[in-house]
């Protein structure tokens, strides 16, 4: 998000000459654009790292595993779905 909303004034500013020049017809797409409010991270990482007796095996667990074992990176199994790793 931060290197999008960095790059977004210098985009409306380029549908502005466009405009200027007769190139682009409308209304700039930029102007008016909201981004999402970023999620708070803090409550799934209070939840991991309070000690209880709950284990927490999503992603975040086993993709970290995987790379371990495996040579493949970490984008790699990411893209994984349960439906290729049983073997069908």
């Amino acid at each position: 998000m931060k290197t999008v909303s960095g790059i977004s004034p210098a985009l409306g500013k380029l549908f502005d000459r466009l405009k200027e020049r007769g190139v682009f017809v409308g209304g700039n797409p930029e102007h008016g654009f909201k981004f999402p409010k970023p999620k708070a991270i803090g409550s799934d990482h209070v939840r991991r790292a309070t000690p209880g007796p709950h284990l927490i095996r999503d992603e975040k667990y086993w993709l970290p595993i995987l790379a371990l074992y495996h040579g493949n990176r970490l984008e790699e199994f990411a893209q994984l779905r349960i439906e290729g790793l049983k073997g069908s």
